[in-house]
């Protein structure tokens, strides 16, 4: 994204705790099976490559914004929405109910929500009446940003 005027990323220490302690059980697993049940190893190193991706891809969120855009992004950028500033009615940070979790959600609210770690947010409603929120450990950064 060119031009930015502001970027943030937050680092996902709730996901990624919640999915590095599996991983290490399997990895730990993996090594202490038995021969005789090698069907069990498979299944478990299916598991550890799963849980390694999940890490890899949701580790942190990277919020950048620009004159026209906002860009947010979770790791290394494969899974992103880019939002057009011009479509943007209001913005608000939030609190998220600690059940909305974390990742990629349908929150109760209204809309969908991306956050890779605790409970603050900007939500976004678009002129379509449609929501958006913006998980953040840096809600008044986001705000004062986007209304610039």
């Amino acid at each position: 994204m060119e031009n930015e005027t502001y970027k943030h990323t937050q680092m996902g220490w709730t996901t990624s705790i919640a999915v590095f302690v599996p991983l290490l059980i399997c990895l730990g697993a993996i090594f202490t099976v038995p021969d005789e049940v090698a069907e069990v190893r498979n299944v478990l190193i299916a598991v550890a490559v799963i849980l390694a991706i999940v890490l890899l891809l949701f580790f942190t969120l990277t919020v950048r914004v620009n004159a026209t855009h906002i860009q947010v992004a979770f790791g290394p950028g494969l899974i992103r929405r880019t939002i057009t500033r011009a479509d943007i009615e209001s913005i608000e940070a939030v609190r998220n109910k600690w059940w909305y979790g974390f990742g990629i959600r349908y929150v109760p609210s209204g809309g969908w929500m991306f956050n890779t770690s605790g409970l603050d947010a900007v939500q976004l409603v678009f002129k379509n009446g449609k929501r958006f929120r913006i998980g953040t450990d840096d809600p008044e950064g986001l705000v004062t940003a986007l209304r610039n």
